[in-house]
């Protein structure tokens, strides 16, 4: 996540969403695994940067035994942020599906945004760039103001969508801490 020395393709990425899909069936397989070793021991962790912080916010609609979370350059609105990728494709005269909306129906049970409430009182920290040319700063600012009462963190820099070695020591520390909360 950082400078690309490649122009972009002329063809839109049709896996992006796909991969945020296939990255949520997955969880449920990866909890179960940990858990058969004994590694889990009742303390969940997600974390992920860009995909996979909006695959980090989706989780969190759906499974409660997460216990912390991080969202580092994501948005936990799913679906503003497909709706101006359609917006955006259409412009750029990219081809557009006309059931795009159909196909990617699945992602309203999976938006943060528009059910805050199923965070509750788990921790949830959110790294974001000011100056992010990929994932729209405002919306986490705008989710984060909406939601006073959560258990939020948020640490903005001005700095694009880009993940420094600090950023991961702050996500660490977030970690170490929430989880040694939830370990007494």
């Amino acid at each position: 996540h950082g400078e690309r020395k490649t122009q972009l393709s002329e063809i839109p990425s049709l896996t992006f969403w796909q991969s945020i899909q296939t990255n949520l069936f997955e969880f449920s397989y990866l909890v179960d695994f940990f858990e058969n070793l004994g590694l889990v021991n009742g303390q969940i962790a997600v974390g992920g940067v860009s995909m996979g912080g909006m695959t980090t916010c989706g989780l969190l609609c759906q499974h409660p035994e997460i216990t912390a979370a991080a969202c580092i350059m994501g948005s936990p609105s799913m679906l503003k942020y497909r709706d101006r990728i359609q917006m955006h494709a259409g412009a750029a005269g990219f081809f557009v599906p006309e059931d795009y909306g159909q196909l990617l129906s699945w992602m309203d049970a999976y938006d943060l945004s528009s059910q805050p409430e199923k965070l509750g009182q788990r921790p949830l920290l959110f790294w974001h760039g000011t100056q992010d040319e990929k994932i729209p700063y405002g919306d986490v600012e705008a989710f984060v103001a909406e939601n006073p009462e959560a258990n939020l963190q948020f640490i903005s820099r001005e700095e694009r969508h880009l993940v420094r070695g600090e950023t991961m020591d702050q996500v660490t520390a977030f970690f170490v801490a929430e989880l040694n909360k939830t370990n007494q």
